[in-house]
């Protein structure tokens, strides 16, 4: 598993994000897009993050190619659309704003449900109801941030001598990128791998009340009446972490990946890689990296595939697609029997 950073450094990022970031409710006709590089509120003036200008080609609906090629090579063609389409037909967005740059550009309907509120008021009290839990993984992207724990005290074995041990994956997005997600994660020993199987987990909507529909762009505080409203939710959120943390939902994973390791593929090892390959939509890269760990790995089951696809994931640079192939690989021993069959076919 990619190891990301340690516990001291993410709650020293997580602090510093929540002191230096800005949100902004306005009506986009106080925004100016300049330079098809920045926007212009009422005089603040951020650059646009890759994802932000996804979020205003999908809000206007510029197809996005068709939005990028003006961005590149005519920047005034695209400025001076999106300004007009934002005057003419004019909505009231959220605006979220980070170390200089317009971070996201979501609805006003958009809930703030952020890192460090998640796991201040929800990750940290429920990990405390488990003794010896360990945090070894997390990240933060562009988009997304992400902590994964194991459970040393909850253990299995998937063949004899091959132990697996209970964990967690947590992830959210502050700017759109997806909910606030909790799913179980598998931790193999021998090879520090972590899977993350999602068909035991949740997944909560960041999607509240309107938030207002002020004429100016102004700075949005949090306040005591939406704490007590949010508080609702991280108690929920709480529980899910304590209800994926539990021998039950263990088990039934356990099982799968004991079904899976007892299904051959050694009469269909290219089909196999071919299909993961499209069905993941690996790279060719990331295709002949899966081939080579399934190899050295000599297990040629789909657990042993879906173990390389894992194992993949430790060469990957991008702490968001090695989580992605983390999950993927989770996904692969959640097929049905008859999907193994056919790919054991």
């Amino acid at each position: 598993m990619k190891a990301g950073l340690s516990i001291e450094q993410m709650e020293q990022e997580l602090e510093r994000q929540e002191r230096t970031k800005r949100d902004f409710i306005s009506d986009t006709r106080k925004v100016t897009m300049v330079g098809g590089s920045y926007i212009d509120l009422n005089g603040d003036v951020f650059g646009i993050t890759r994802h932000a200008h996804a979020q205003i080609a999908a809000d206007l609906s510029i197809p996005k190619p068709f939005y990028d090629r003006l961005r590149n090579d005519h920047p005034g063609i695209l400025e001076g659309t999106v300004n007009g389409l934002w005057e003419r037909e004019p909505k009231v967005k959220m605006l979220r704003t980070l170390d200089g740059y317009l971070r996201g550009y979501q609805s006003n309907r958009y809930r703030r449900l952020d890192n460090f509120d998640l796991c201040n008021l929800a990750v940290f009290p429920a990990l405390q109801d488990f003794p010896g839990i360990q945090l070894v993984s997390s990240g933060m992207t562009d988009t997304k941030m992400h902590l994964k724990c194991t459970l040393p005290s909850l253990r299995g074995e998937v063949r004899v001598g091959e132990i697996v041990e209970a964990g967690i994956s947590i992830s959210n997005s502050e700017v759109g990128d997806g909910s606030v997600v909790v799913d179980p994660l598998l931790y193999k020993l021998a090879c520090l791998n972590g899977m993350i199987v999602p068909m035991y987990g949740q997944r909560k909507m960041h999607v509240g009340k309107r938030v207002g529909e002020q004429e100016d762009a102004y700075e949005l505080y949090t306040d005591e009446t939406k704490k007590i409203e949010d508080m609702a939710f991280w108690m929920k959120v709480r529980d899910t972490i304590r209800g994926v943390l539990t021998r039950d939902v263990f088990n039934k994973i356990l099982r799968k990946t004991q079904e899976a390791a007892g299904i051959s593929i050694q009469d269909s090892v290219e089909e196999a890689i071919e299909m993961v390959t499209t069905t993941l939509s690996l790279t060719e890269r990331q295709s002949k990296g899966v081939l080579q760990h399934l190899f050295s790995s000599n297990d040629m089951t789909v657990w042993g595939l879906a173990n390389a696809i894992t194992r993949q994931s430790q060469d990957e640079e991008d702490y968001g697609e090695a989580t992605r192939l983390e999950r993927e690989g989770g996904r692969l021993i959640e097929l049905p029997s008859s999907e193994w069959t056919r790919l054991a076919a």
